[in-house]
């Protein structure tokens, strides 16, 4: 039965090495046609404690963010309370002006175009406001 290797020729040997170079072609394209299982990297726990301080920390901001906000609102509202003031009198503006500047009541009335008594009243503004200054 065994059979004897030295009669085979050249054609047999090139049959067989054909042979054998199909098997493994094959067995090459099987194995990039056949899909691959990724494999996940082990990834080390992580320490939740550095997020969770930042988190807190980013709620403390956000607070304080929160409350500028609501002074700055706040003062907006004020500054548009004194434009309002300003656009309502603005004779009385140039009144004080004037009486800070020392005018006597009577120039500030004809200067102005306001009563003896009104003048009167914008340099007693003029004058608290001086004393509550220094």
């Amino acid at each position: 039965m065994l059979m004897d290797l030295s009669a085979l020729g050249w054609k047999e040997a090139l049959f067989a090495a054909v042979v054998i170079l199909a098997l493994y072609v094959g067995y090459a394209l099987l194995r990039l046609t056949k899909p691959k299982t990724a494999t996940l990297p082990q990834v080390a726990p992580v320490d939740d404690a550095p997020l969770r301080g930042l988190q807190t920390e980013m709620v403390g901001v956000r607070a304080q963010l929160d409350a500028l906000q609501s002074g700055l609102d706040l003062l907006t509202c004020e500054v548009e309370q004194i434009k309002a003031a300003r656009a309502v009198s603005p004779q009385y503006n140039d009144a004080l002006s004037l009486a800070q500047k020392g005018m006597r009541r009577e120039d500030i009335a004809e200067t102005c175009g306001i009563s003896v008594g009104e003048a009167d009243l914008v340099c007693a503004l003029a004058r608290s406001r001086q004393e509550g200054a220094t």
